[in-house]
């Protein structure tokens, strides 16, 4: 989420709060919410991959980006897994 507000402008940002908000509260249309997301951020594929982290798995599936989703989910746990073994 912070990403989301340093890259973005208020304007896009509260969209995009809203879009996520809407993915969360699990409302219909999940497809179409994420859909507009990403045209919303055009050529910003790493915010693009960063808005996976807010998907359920069955979500994902949904969108067409199930794999994306856990290949995101993976990296995650391997930063996890470093920094619990560097403290």
């Amino acid at each position: 989420m912070n990403k989301l507000f340093k890259e973005l402008d208020g304007t896009l940002f509260a969209e995009m709060l809203s879009l996520i908000v809407k993915i969360e509260s699990n409302v219909p249309n999940i497809k179409e919410h994420y859909q507009h997301m990403e045209s919303l951020l055009k050529d910003r594929e790493d915010l693009k991959w960063a808005l996976l982290g807010f998907l359920r798995p069955y979500q994902a599936l949904e969108c067409g980006k199930l794999m994306n989703y856990y290949e995101i989910r993976s990296m995650k746990q391997f930063v996890r897994n470093l920094m619990v073994k560097m403290d």
